[in-house]
């Protein structure tokens, strides 16, 4: 068994790593941990961890996977209603607790009349909100490539995200972690925007 703790978001579809993992290593039973709550890798409450951070802690060992990036996206129904998406529109942004909206800096230095609408916890909100029409919100590129109806005001990322892979020094040592680590670096390989 390898126990995964992942972050409950939709910036970055897991799915199919693991999937892929699953039928290359069918002796290694995946339980996968996706909840608000991180598992605390010192008390072993998983065996890796993959987490979205600018500076992995210093205590456990880290591995850089792949960069997430973010662009504004809209219905396509919604930006035809705007006479100008670049100037004009209502967002929908993520403000998780104790900490400032990530993109909000990104909204308030737009020229124009933008207003930030919805301040939700989790990026999936954020997906769902884009998707059901109404408003701009910063979606994974990869994660808004998966739905057409979909838009981005903008021809290339804005903001960047990496994504880590984090085991306790006693962990990284072990077979099943060692698999892991390499299929997932490789598995990154070919999906980094």
């Amino acid at each position: 068994k390898l126990r995964i703790s992942v972050p409950e978001n939709a910036s970055l579809n897991l799915a199919p790593l693991f999937t892929e993992f699953s039928a290359a290593h069918p002796e290694i039973q995946l339980i996968v941990d996706s909840g608000r709550d991180a598992a605390n890798l010192e008390k072993r409450e998983a065996d890796v961890a993959i987490r979205f951070t600018d500076k992995p802690p210093a205590y456990l060992v880290a591995k850089r996977l792949t960069r997430v990036c973010f662009q504004p996206f809209a219905r396509k129904d919604y930006l035809e209603t705007l006479t100008n998406a670049e100037v004009e529109g209502k967002w929908i942004l993520t403000q998780y607790r104790n900490m400032e909206a990530p993109f909000i800096d990104s909204i308030s230095r737009l020229p124009g009349n933008h207003r930030v609408t919805q301040l939700v916890t989790g990026s999936d909100q954020v997906l769902a909100g884009v998707r059901s029409g109404g408003c701009l919100g910063f979606v994974s590129s990869t994660v808004a490539a998966e739905y057409p109806m979909l838009q981005s005001i903008y021809d290339q990322a804005t903001h960047y995200y990496d994504a880590w892979l984090l085991a306790h020094p006693d962990s990284r040592s072990s077979p099943r972690v060692i698999k892991f680590k390499a299929f997932a670096e490789s598995y990154f390989k070919r999906t980094e925007c």
